[in-house]
């Protein structure tokens, strides 16, 4: 796992997140950055191919996708995408900005999926927004559940306005139909709300009635806020000697459905980093 953190401009964000996924073992097969974007293919410890597409639309927002399948083609020719899923879910930005526009970014990237949480500064009037995407494979209950399908795109910015708030998006279900939807649930009592060791924070779980408990999401985590919530967005904590960071989705980009629940979260992330790095 690897965690990164930093500020950047708009059009240098793709490059950002470039660097990391080479970082942390992806490999870009792009054959036409230009009209594919970058896409990254994943083996997940050898046997569970699938392949990330970031994908840069020169507006306020990344173009985020997950795939089965990528078949690049010859030097400068577009390539061939199998089923897979996209959402317009990376966003710092509510208005077109300019190429200079400036944005703060915290991921934690590994080999199984990646989370990216960005936010554009103020500085750009009241379009500056935030937003959180998950992309890649969830953790897997079942040893035997193999290959891409339960994976997927979910964030707090959607672009489908026709899905329920707080759902995954898997590839295919357990009887293979593509673009299956699961519920998502978590914890969380009455009184969650507090600061250090009170903080509650619960995994997000994925399933349905009729294939039970399917996974939870790994290092990003639920944190129901209430009225008298002593923490803040960006706000630093260790527990079980870990570090963890808040983030609020009070400035998030939510004209459209999000596919994560509209709660607070909780980011894994590493000791020793610059947080003060994070707009604020």
């Amino acid at each position: 796992m690897g965690v990164y953190l930093g500020r950047t401009t708009s059009r240098q964000f793709l490059s950002v997140i470039h660097n990391a996924m080479i970082n942390e073992g992806y490999t870009e097969i792009s054959s036409n950055v230009g009209l594919d974007g970058r896409v990254y293919k994943s083996t997940e410890g050898g046997n569970n191919e699938f392949y990330i597409q970031f994908k840069d639309t020169t507006v306020g927002y990344i173009t985020v996708g997950f795939y089965e399948k990528y078949t690049p083609g010859t030097s400068g020719v577009a390539g061939v995408f199998g089923a897979g899923q996209t959402q317009n879910c990376l966003v710092w930005d509510r208005a077109t900005p300019a190429s200079d526009a400036k944005l703060s970014y915290i991921m934690n990237i590994d080999i199984s999926r990646v989370i990216i949480q960005c936010e554009g500064y103020k500085n750009n009037g009241a379009n500056a927004c935030t937003s959180l995407t998950f992309v890649g494979m969830p953790i897997r209950y079942d040893s035997n559940d193999k290959g891409p399908n339960f994976g997927g795109v979910a964030g707090t910015t959607g672009t489908d306005s026709n899905i329920p708030t707080g759902s995954w998006k898997a590839l295919r279900n357990r009887v293979l139909t593509q673009n299956a939807f699961y519920p998502l649930d978590y914890y969380m009592p009455t009184k969650s709300f507090g600061w250090g060791e009170n903080i509650f924070y619960s995994p997000m779980f994925i399933g349905s009635a009729d294939e039970g408990p399917r996974g939870e999401f790994p290092a990003i985590y639920a944190l129901e806020a209430g009225v008298n919530t002593e923490f803040q967005h960006y706000d630093v904590f260790k527990r079980d000697g870990k570090t963890f960071i808040i983030l609020s989705t009070a400035n998030d980009y939510t004209i459209q459905s999000s596919y994560l629940p509209r709660s607070w979260y909780v980011m894994e992330v590493a000791e020793g980093l610059n947080y003060d790095l994070l707009y604020r």
